[in-house]
């Protein structure tokens, strides 16, 4: 038997402490993206804190404008189409026809569209409490990771007519 040169016994032993690393390098990396907000495969979702109002203080009779920011959080691209739709509180009455609501051809991952609805408070009250509804996809036509995160309220009060 022959005696293995002790610099030779130390590099098989970091070439073998090297392929270990690499093997578990995958599944660690995935597991703190997805930690991070990373999701395998699509993902739409509203922005948390992205929703806007003008004006800021509406009164009845007012024409308000909602604003909101749709992002792909996933690692995948999406290319079907999808709708984002606003609603008054509830999924029975849209804030317009839902064919007037804002429809995408797609969204790359990492990538977000900021969405606008312009909508007539005429036939509402002062005082009382609204909520806007706020749905990404709403016909299901992207198979996301987490479809928890495609829905936003808002509640509204709005001042009396002058």
């Amino acid at each position: 038997m022959t005696k293995e040169d002790p610099g030779m016994a130390k590099a098989r032993r970091i070439v073998v402490l090297l392929v270990i690393c690499w093997m578990l390098a995958g599944p660690i990396m995935a597991t703190a993206g997805a930690r991070d907000g990373g999701r395998a495969g699509p993902d739409l979702a509203i922005r948390p804190g992205s929703y806007g109002m003008v004006p800021a203080s509406p009164r009845v009779g007012d024409e308000v404008r909602s604003n909101v920011t749709v992002e792909n959080i996933g690692d995948t691209d999406i290319e079907d189409n999808f709708t984002v739709t606003f609603y008054l509180n509830d999924t029975d009455t849209p804030l317009k026809p839902a064919e007037s609501n804002v429809t995408f051809g797609g969204i790359a991952a990492g990538e977000s569209y900021n969405v606008s609805l312009s909508w007539s408070t005429f036939d509402l009250a002062g005082g009382i409490n609204y909520t806007v509804l706020i749905i990404v996809d709403v016909e299901g036509r992207v198979a996301e990771s987490d479809e928890t995160n495609n829905r936003l309220e808002q509640n509204i009060t709005f001042l009396p007519r002058l």
